[in-house]
């Protein structure tokens, strides 16, 4: 938690994920949308030959669905422990260190789907996200029964 990481912005949130998990940025991809997922989850896209999961992060964080012919001005390609996934977010602000003593831990909290922790850049809040809790195992499935 904490350390380099990649901040970015979804909807109103300000946003970041550690930098060892991040594999590339990229311009938004087609996605095709796939059943039996939650809402935030906008479908698959193709990546690097691979179909990977693509989350819209404004609505994972209780925002409003991304806009724009893919739903997003920016693609974040990560590692969600052996997986691939990407994230659908508005635009990528930079990399950033993000000191751990500046970081109040929310993994206890309940409810938190993907936010481990909250700090600040300025006066304005910052969630850390946690790759791993980002993409339910339901996705997973999903995927591969597609």
């Amino acid at each position: 938690m904490g350390g380099q990481s990649l901040v970015f912005r979804a909807d109103t949130h300000l946003a970041a994920i550690g930098l060892e998990h991040v594999t590339e940025v990229l311009r938004p991809l087609p996605v095709e949308g796939l059943a039996g997922v939650p809402p935030y989850v906008r479908g698959i896209c193709v990546l690097r030959g691979r179909p990977v999961p693509v989350v819209d992060i404004g609505l994972l964080l209780g925002g409003e669905r991304l806009t724009g012919e893919y739903g997003a001005a920016r693609f974040v390609g990560v590692r969600t422990g052996p997986q691939t996934a990407v994230l659908a977010v508005d635009t990528v602000v930079g990399i950033r260190d993000i000191p751990l003593d500046r970081l109040h831990d929310l993994s206890s909290v309940t409810g938190s789907v993907a936010c481990t922790a909250v700090g600040a850049i300025g006066r304005e809040p910052l969630l850390l996200l946690e790759t791993g809790r980002v993409i339910p195992d339901s996705v997973w499935d999903a995927l591969e029964a597609a």
